[in-house]
């Protein structure tokens, strides 16, 4: 869970951004950050059986933070999305 734990905490210190993008580099940027982010809410969501309530419950605030953070209308809902069925709503 480490792993999930810091990609998260990433997207929560540097929002992922597509207005942001102005150039070649800055677009391959927000690409592989997205993708990373994109598959580490896959991982979560694939392992969310296994996790027990304290790792999820601590796994949704995170969520909620990037949900916040991030300014890329998919990936927030996504994150929002997960964070609910973790919490169980």
């Amino acid at each position: 869970l480490k792993v999930f734990e810091e990609v998260l905490a990433d997207s929560v210190a540097q929002p992922i951004d597509p207005a942001a993008v102005s150039n070649e580099d800055q677009g391959q940027e927000y690409f592989e950050r997205s993708l990373l982010l994109m598959n580490c809410l896959r991982g979560i969501e694939l392992l969310s059986p296994e996790l027990d309530a304290q790792q999820r419950t601590r796994l949704a605030r995170l969520l909620d933070q990037v949900a916040d953070a991030t300014k890329d209308n998919e990936l927030s809902i996504n994150a929002r999305e997960l964070s609910l069925k973790l919490s169980g709503a």
